[in-house]
């Protein structure tokens, strides 16, 4: 799956999430959690995709959550391209 849009907000915990607003106004969280394919040192320059146009490309995986005791879904991002 694939999302394109601007990232309007990063959120660091656990792990990063990006926060995509696609052109239709859709909001997709998309979490960063194994490498990404990319051309940037994204450790390094993550926080300068704030308010920037990205295509992200993403799989979605079920992961146990032991804060809720429950699974659920995460869109796992596995590249991005700067628009």
């Amino acid at each position: 799956m694939s999302v394109s849009g601007t990232v309007s907000r990063i959120e660091k915990d656990e792990f990063i999430v990006f926060h995509i607003v696609a052109s239709d106004g859709n909001l997709t969280k998309l979490y960063w959690i194994t490498s990404i394919q990319s051309g940037l040192d994204l450790p390094k320059e993550y926080a300068s995709l704030l308010q920037k146009k990205v295509t992200f490309r993403y799989y979605r995986n079920e992961i146990f959550d032991a804060a809720t005791n429950n699974y659920r879904n995460l869109n796992i991002i596995s590249a991005l391209k700067m628009d």
